[in-house]
């Protein structure tokens, strides 16, 4: 499992950012390191990427999919737990 990088805006800024500058670099860091790890046995055991539908999850997930030549699965049930939609961004954050 691996958390997504840093995201562009915090929960109060913005209601789905992707990374950040640094939080695209992180994502190319997971990669490599997790490419050293992984190889063509990986995924014969079935191996796969599992994502968030949440931008800054789906933006980190992208650079080992495309070194894997392969897709992430979209799984809503590991995204946060969404706030009510009537809230504003100034609400959300005390929420």
């Amino acid at each position: 499992m691996l958390r997504h990088g840093e995201a562009a805006a915090s929960w109060d800024q913005h209601r789905d950012p992707g990374l950040s500058v640094l939080g695209h670099q992180q994502a190319q860091d997971a990669t490599a390191l997790l490419q050293t790890q992984l190889s063509d046995r990986h995924r014969a055991e079935g191996f796969k990427i599992i994502s968030s539908p949440l931008a800054r999850a789906q933006e980190t997930a992208a650079p080992l999919a495309k070194h894997l030549n392969d897709s992430p699965t979209i799984e809503s049930r590991v995204a946060e737990l969404p706030s009510p939609p009537n809230l504003s961004l100034t609400e959300r954050g005390p929420w």
